[in-house]
């Protein structure tokens, strides 16, 4: 009866583990914004920086192209963005996206620098 009870007790703590496991698994992405939200609730975005919201969707993707080689991409709420070696660092996004979302002062200052 000691023995049956003991396996009992063991299988019954092994399931609940595995199956609490697999639900942190499978939500972990909403338990990770979750604690983000409390962590920066009193926080506000600093000007210039993507809000809160749009932070906190942010994802790194990893793909493996045709070559078979990786490639790492940052997605947000719409847009999948390719993150490129630079001279100095990372660069995320083509030249062509980069350039359309500088402001009028920001694509001048650029252009003057080019000459």
């Amino acid at each position: 009866m000691g023995l049956a009870r003991l396996l009992g007790y063991l299988f019954r703590w092994t399931t609940m583990t595995i199956a609490i496991g697999s639900a942190t698994y499978v939500a972990h992405d909403d338990i990770e914004k979750a604690v983000r939200h409390a962590r920066f609730y009193f926080n506000n975005a600093e000007e210039g920086f993507v809000s809160k919201e749009h932070a906190f969707d942010l994802k790194i993707i990893h793909r493996i192209n045709g070559k078979g080689n990786l490639e790492t991409y940052l997605k947000n709420y719409s847009d999948r963005l390719p993150v490129y070696k630079g001279r100095n660092g990372i660069t995320i996004g083509n030249p062509s996206y980069n350039f359309s979302n500088f402001s009028t002062k920001e694509k001048r200052t650029l252009c003057e620098r080019i000459r």
